[in-house]
C-alpha cells in the first residue's frame, strides 16, 4: 500500500473518530422536547395532513425515529397523492391492519403475475370484481394496458361507499357519465387523448385532474358544476369554447385552479370561491389588467409564466402565498398591494435596486431567487423571519439591510470572491445557512457580536468534509440503504 493511500485512510479515521467522540458527548437525557411522552407525539402528528410530513416529523431526532412505531399510525388512503410510502420498510411498523385502505388496480392477465402488493386489490380481467371489492377500498385503477370499460365498475363501486377516485391511465374508450358511479368524486385522466363533450363527465364530480398534458380544446359545458378543483398538466392552452355572450362559464364552486390556461384570465373574475390559481404560458401585455383577478384568493403562482405587472390593483390584497415566477415588476409602480399580508413571497428579479418602502410591509418570508442588486437599509421591511437571498454577491450586503426580525437567513449559492461584513447579520438570527460561502469566516463572531448565547445555528457547505463526498462514494453509500426514505433521509 502506497504511502499515500496510508495517508488517506489516516485521515479518514481521524474524522469518522473525531465525529465519534462528538456523537458520544450528546445527552439528550434532560431535553424537554425529545422526552416528550408518546401520548403528545401522537396528538402533534395528528395536527398534519399529510403522510409524508408525518414521516419527517419522526426525523426531527434518532429518539423519535426510533420509537416512532409507538406514536405514529398512518392511514392508508386518506392521502392519495401519498399512499405509497407505506410500503417503505422503515415505516411499515406503524401501519396498522385497521387503518388499511385498498386501491383496486385493473391489470392484465399477461401483468398479474408481476404485481405483488399488500396495500392494492388487482383484478384480473376475467375476474367478477364483487368478489374481490373491500369496504375499505377508496380508489379503483384503469391500468394502461387493459382494454375493459369503466362501466363494468359502476354497481360495484356504487356499494363501496369510500371509493370515491378512478384513476384512468391511457384509456382510450370515450367517456360518459353514465358510465361512472353516482358517489364519485375525483377523476384523474393520465394521457386521455379523446375529445370530452358535454355528457363526458359525471355530475356530482369535484376533482377533475389531468395527469399529463391533454392537446384538445374543451367546451365550458363540459365541466361539472359541482367541480371544485381543475388541475391540469403544464402546457394547455387552448382557447374555451363558450356558447353565447354569458362569461360566468366555468363553475362557480371552483376553489383551485392549477396550471390555468392564459386564454381563460377573462373568465376568472366570475368565479366567487376560487382560492388558488396558478398560471402556466406566455401572457401578453394588457391580458392581465385590474380588477381580472377574484379578491377571494389566497395563493397565486405564476411559476415559470412571463407576465409584465405594470400597475397597481392586479394583484388582489387577500393573496397570502405569492410566487411571481417570471414575472416582469416595475415595484416603483406599486404592483404589490401594500395592504396584503404574505406568508410568503417569491420572486424570481426585480429590473432595478429594491428602495426602502417599496416592498409591502407584512412578509414573514421572503425568497428573492435571482435578485444581485444593491440593498440598503430599508429595502427589506422589518418583520420578515425567513429571508433567503441565493444569488446576491457578498459586497452587496450592508450593515443594516437585514432587518432585525430575520430568524433563518440563507444565503450564496455561489462560491464569493469578497467577505461580507459579518456586523449585518442581525441579532435575531438562529439559523445561518451560507451555503457555499467559501473565504475564511470565524463563526463564534456572529455569536460574540450578537451576544446570542451560542443558540445560533450556522450551516456552510463550502468546506465540510462529509458534504463534499465524492458522487461516486456517495451513489456507493445510498445504496446500501434499504429502502427510498432511508435514502432520502441521507
Amino acid at each position: 500500500m502506497s504511502n499515500n493511500i496510508k495517508h488517506n485512510f489516516k485521515d479518514n479515521n481521524d474524522i469518522v473518530n473525531n465525529l465519534n467522540n462528538k456523537l458520544a458527548n450528546l445527552s439528550n437525557s434532560n431535553n424537554t422536547f425529545v422526552n416528550l411522552s408518546h401520548l403528545l407525539l401522537k396528538k402533534i402528528v395528528g395536527y398534519l395532513d399529510d403522510m409524508f410530513q408525518q414521516m419527517l416529523f419522526t426525523m426531527v431526532c434518532k429518539k423519535w425515529y426510533e420509537e416512532r412505531y409507538k406514536y405514529l399510525v398512518l392511514k392508508v388512503g386518506l392521502s392519495n397523492e401519498r399512499d405509497d410510502l407505506v410500503h417503505l420498510k422503515s415505516f411499515s411498523t406503524c401501519v396498522t391492519t385497521e387503518s388499511h385502505r385498498f386501491q383496486l388496480v385493473v391489470i392484465s392477465e399477461d401483468d398479474f403475475g408481476y404485481y405483488h402488493d399488500e396495500y392494492h386489490l388487482y383484478y384480473k380481467t376475467a375476474t367478477d370484481p364483487s368478489t374481490i371489492l373491500k369496504p375499505n377500498t377508496y380508489s379503483l385503477m384503469l391500468n394502461r394496458y387493459v382494454d375493459i370499460d369503466i362501466s363494468l365498475f359502476k354497481d360495484v363501486l356504487e356499494n363501496c361507499a369510500n371509493c370515491r377516485s378512478i384513476s384512468l391511465a391511457k384509456y382510450q374508450k370515450p367517456l360518459n357519465s353514465n358510465s361512472f358511479p353516482k358517489n364519485l368524486e375525483k377523476l384523474e385522466l393520465i394521457g386521455y387523448l379523446l375529445p370530452l363533450e358535454n355528457g363526458s363527465l359525471p355530475n356530482g364530480l369535484k376533482i377533475l385532474k389531468f395527469k399529463y398534458s391533454y392537446y384538445l380544446p374543451m367546451s365550458a359545458s363540459v365541466f361539472p358544476t359541482t367541480l371544485t378543483e381543475l388541475i391540469f398538466a403544464d402546457g394547455y392552452q387552448f382557447e374555451l369554447a363558450v356558447g353565447g355572450g354569458d362569461s360566468k362559464v366555468l363553475p362557480q364552486s371552483l376553489t383551485k385552479i392549477k396550471h390555468c390556461p392564459v386564454s381563460w384570465i377573462k373568465y376568472l373574475k366570475y368565479l366567487p370561491n376560487l382560492r388558488y390559481l396558478s398560471f402556466d404560458g406566455y401572457c401578453r401585455d394588457g391580458v392581465l389588467e385590474p380588477g381580472s383577478l377574484p379578491s377571494t384568493l389566497t395563493t397565486l403562482d405564476f411559476g415559470e409564466s412571463i407576465f409584465r405587472l405594470s400597475g397597481a390593483s392586479i394583484i388582489p390584497s387577500s393573496v397570502r402565498h405569492l410566487n411571481l415566477g417570471g414575472c416582469i415588476i416595475d415595484l416603483a409602480l406599486n404592483v404589490l398591494p401594500f395592504d396584503a399580508h404574505y406568508d410568503y413571497l417569491c420572486a424570481l428579479e426585480f429590473h432595478a435596486p429594491i428602495l426602502p418602502n417599496q416592498l409591502p410591509p407584512n412578509i414573514k418570508e421572503l425568497q428573492l431567487t435571482r435578485y444581485n442588486k444593491p440593498l440598503v437599509p430599508g429595502s427589506l421591511p422589518v418583520g420578515i423571519e425567513v429571508l433567503k437571498l441565493p444569488y446576491i454577491d457578498s459586497e452587496k450586503l450592508l450593515v443594516g439591510t437585514i432587518p432585525n426580525t430575520v430568524k433563518k437567513l440563507s444565503l450564496f449559492l455561489y462560491e464569493q470572491e469578497q467577505r461580507f461584513p459579518i456586523e449585518c447579520i442581525p441579532n435575531s438570527i438562529e439559523t445561518l445557512d451560507l451555503g457555499k460561502y467559501n473565504l475564511d469566516f470565524d463563526f463564534k463572531m456572529i455569536i460574540d457580536i450578537n451576544n446570542n448565547d451560542d443558540h445560533v445555528d450556522v450551516i456552510s457547505n463550502s468546506n465540510n468534509s462529509f458534504v463534499n463526498l465524492s458522487h461516486l462514494l456517495l451513489e456507493k453509500i445510498v445504496g446500501n440503504l434499504d429502502d427510498m426514505l432511508d435514502q432520502s433521509e441521507n
